[in-house]
């Protein structure tokens, strides 16, 4: 399978992605899932990090489990960029991974302060630890994300 690429390694289906075009995306899907672009980078993840869920949705089956070359997931993109809805979507498919500094969707969610995102993971990733030994609450606690610690208490 080929498909066109731009000089990044984006396919037509990531920049039409990344540029909201969510038709011509969900058209091109079909055809173009499962490439990745220079970084890694799959549409999924692409989707997961623009909040387009109707395209994340149609990706799912094809592109879940699929890491970057920081080890980040769909789920790690959608969970830095407080989109509940795309989390809650691939959380059973790629809960508990890492990336390549050891953080989990979790703990970046934390960090940005997307509470609506940690409320769907700490069920789920509650007693995973950073390579530190910290835990959610205490990450939360040195970010200062009140509304988090509470959710985490």
């Amino acid at each position: 399978r080929r498909a066109f690429r731009t000089r990044m390694g984006w396919t037509a289906l990531m920049v039409a992605v990344m540029q909201g075009h969510t038709g011509v995306a969900l058209l091109l899907a079909e055809h173009e899932k499962g490439f990745s672009d220079g970084t890694g980078k799959t549409a999924l993840m692409w989707a997961a990090r623009h909040g387009n869920r109707e395209v994340a949705r149609a990706l799912v089956p094809r592109e879940k489990g699929m890491q970057d070359i920081l080890g980040q997931t769909a789920l790690m993109y959608a969970a830095q960029n407080g989109h509940a809805d795309i989390a809650r979507l691939l959380a059973p498919h790629e809960q508990r991974r890492r990336d390549s500094n050891g953080e989990t969707a979790l703990l970046k969610a934390i960090h940005w302060g997307h509470a609506g995102v940690v409320q769907i993971l700490v069920p789920l990733e509650r007693d995973l630890r950073s390579r530190r030994g910290r835990t959610a609450l205490d990450h939360a606690r040195a970010e200062g994300r009140q509304a988090v610690v509470a959710l985490l208490s």
